[in-house]
């Protein structure tokens, strides 16, 4: 028996098409599974390579930074009447465990045992405060005491800031400890603006420009705390 007639061109031409098809669906789905690992790898590179933005309200990093005002020479305690107190704020910061610890209790106490904490201040201002209970991490500047503002560097622990006045705003930090809280209440002081919140700098009296800081990390340096308000 002869054999069957074969079949027509158009069907071989079907199947070499449909066949192709499949070839290329194939090779598409490989080349789209390639690019979706590609991707995932970049991401996870990108997100290994990418620090952790600084917790809100923790000023961190850069803290060997020395950035003053005009003359960026370190804070000097330069209070009249108030030697002892710059020495025992001097001895706290010669200690790095001290420098270090976010509570200063026994700084406080021996600066509020000097006669000149109960003294109203003497002299003309800017008066000294120093930055207490904020460890390693220091204490923000801010453009103004309200939420809204912008932090312009931060004042490291046991330095000095320069104040001319208290003001009394609508924002209290959250998260504060019982002995930090002051309600929404901010000091003034001479302070050159830096780039971002993570700078650490230097109060200096002379300085021109100012900024504020939260009153609950402050301890008043030869004198009472009774500097006038904003």
């Amino acid at each position: 028996m002869a054999d069957p007639d074969p079949a027509p061109s158009g069907t071989n031409r079907e199947g070499e098409a449909h066949e192709a098809t499949i070839k290329t669906w194939r090779i598409n789905r490989w080349m789209i599974a390639v690019a979706v690992f590609a991707a995932l790898c970049t991401a996870v590179g990108l997100i290994i390579a990418t620090p952790d933005p600084p917790a809100e309200g923790v000023a961190q990093g850069d803290s060997g930074v020395n950035s003053g005002g005009t003359g960026n020479s370190p804070s000097q305690c330069g209070v009249v009447g108030a030697g002892a107190s710059c020495q025992i704020l001097e001895q706290a910061r010669s200690h790095p465990e001290q420098a270090a610890d976010a509570d200063d209790t026994g700084v406080r106490a021996e600066l509020r045992a000097r006669p000149e904490a109960n003294r109203p201040p003497a002299e003309p201002g800017p008066w000294a405060y120093a930055v207490v209970d904020t460890g390693a991490l220091g204490l923000f500047a801010r453009t103004t005491p309200t939420i809204e503002a912008a932090r312009v560097g931060n004042a490291g622990n046991l330095d000095i800031v320069w104040a001319d006045c208290v003001a009394t705003s609508d924002f209290t930090p959250q998260a504060l400890k019982e002995t930090n809280n002051v309600g929404p209440k901010w000091v003034k002081a001479h302070w050159r603006h830096l780039d971002a919140g993570i700078t650490r700098g230097l109060s200096e009296r002379d300085q021109p420009t100012t900024a504020y800081f939260y009153l609950g990390f402050l301890e008043p340096l030869g004198h009472n705390g009774d500097i006038p308000a904003c």
